[in-house]
């Protein structure tokens, strides 16, 4: 009987060993399907066109891209618009999927806007929620046409405002979304908002219902407004707004600077998106793929303190190379110079509960708010929105007590001022 139930037992932990070893092979599979069916996209040609155009030109821009995963993309693969000026394209253009390495041929119909001046726009793949490859950028030059010059319109003569002192000042006015868009446990949701009345140069957000994990992994100029997306991991729904920083009284124009980084297996990465010649930077914000596409931690977004542009870094703590892009808006107004000031303090650990940190910052007495910035990685920001009195900036962060200590926050706010 003995070696009956020695042999028994040798049964039982051979046994034991395969279902260990078939759950490993399980997991290890889904995890290999997951990684391998990943969004993946490149720019395979990029079409020429003329840069400079008159105004109510119609042109075409065409783009190559080739899937570089190993599985053809999902049947809802759209073209969207992710910042600038659309130059009254569509904003979504339902596309066709194509199979791993083969190569997706795009053709978008465009418009010179009306106004002379610099214009850009940036598209960008989406399928399932998720965008995903390079960033698409048209830029163009609008001159004025000739019509006009041969033929101008006469200077028109409009009433000051009714206390009669003049022209108003440039004005900032914050605006955000009315209704809060919720974000359900495991998914992915934006949200948008416009500014009515004058010109776009900043934004941010506010997270709420979730203080264990959802995350803002995109933050940009749309259009003229405001566009954020956020994915929340965690078991119960989530909230998010977008805010609007807007400029009134001016007859300047924004529109955005994108560039596009590798951010490599296990790395951390640093770059600033310049605005060009002739503009000055008035806001911005960075994006990446979400989880659990990517695992990807924001770990500073804000105004440069030294160049005209905007600022981004993030750390990839997976083994695969994904893209950053850091996006700046960019204000075309030879008139208004600009500033940035910073704070710093502490989120508080607390092994109880999360710990909150608030830190808030103000433009001088002359100076006005138009977008403000957040840092460092290590903490998780719920809140990135202008100060109620709309002259500073403030961030909210959560300490999620993984370091069990107090951990550093910063808050920068970009000033403008004009003569």
């Amino acid at each position: 009987m003995s070696t009956i139930t020695q042999r028994l037992s040798n049964y039982n932990l051979i046994l034991v060993f395969f279902m260990i070893l078939l759950a490993f092979l399980l997991q290890y599979n889904t995890a290999f399907a997951q990684d391998s069916c990943s969004l993946q996209a490149s720019l395979a040609a990029d079409g020429d066109y003329a840069n400079s155009r008159e105004a109510g030109e119609v042109f075409q821009k065409s783009w190559s891209i080739r899937n570089e995963g190993r599985c053809d993309w999902p049947r809802d693969l759209s073209l969207v618009l992710v910042g600038g000026d659309r130059m009254s394209g569509p904003t979504r253009i339902p596309l066709k999927s194509v199979g791993p390495g083969k190569v997706l041929e795009i053709n978008i119909d465009l418009q010179a806007p009306q106004k002379v001046g610099q214009h850009a726009g940036t598209w960008q793949l989406e399928a399932e929620g998720i965008r995903f490859g390079p960033s698409l950028r048209v830029g163009i030059e609008v001159n004025q046409r000739i019509d006009d010059l041969v033929n101008p319109i006469p200077p028109q003569e409009f009433p000051g405002p009714a206390d009669g002192f003049g022209t108003p000042p440039p004005e900032i006015v914050h605006v955000y979304a009315d209704v809060a868009t919720i974000i359900e446990p495991g998914g992915h949701a934006f949200s948008e908002v416009t500014c009515e009345e004058g010109v776009v140069t900043g934004g941010g957000w506010s997270l709420s219902d979730a203080f264990e994990g959802a995350r803002v992994h995109h933050s940009s100029q749309f259009e003229n407004g405001w566009v954020v997306h956020a994915h929340n991991p965690t078991d119960e729904p989530a909230t998010v707004y977008a805010y609007a920083v807007c400029l009134k009284n001016t007859q300047a124009t924004t529109f955005e600077s994108i560039e596009v980084v590798t951010l490599g297996g296990y790395d951390i990465i640093s770059h600033t998106a310049l605005c060009p010649a002739g503009s000055i930077l008035t806001g911005g914000g960075i994006s990446h793929l979400p989880a659990p596409f990517a695992n990807i931690r924001s770990w500073s977004s804000g105004p440069s303190p030294t160049l005209n542009g905007w600022y981004g870094s993030a750390m990839n703590l997976g083994d695969l190379s994904h893209d950053l892009v850091v996006h700046a808006t960019c204000m075309l107004a030879s008139e208004a110079e600009r500033y940035t000031i910073s704070n710093s303090t502490n989120a508080p650990y607390n092994p109880s509960f999360f710990s909150p940190g608030i830190a808030t910052v103000e433009c001088h007495e002359s100076g006005l708010a138009s977008s403000g910035g957040v840092g460092t990685g290590m903490l998780n920001f719920y809140i990135s929105l202008p100060t109620g009195n709309g002259d500073g900036w403030m961030n909210l962060a959560i300490n999620e007590a993984h370091s069990h200590e107090d951990l550093a926050m910063s808050v920068w706010v970009n000033c403008l001022t004009f003569p």
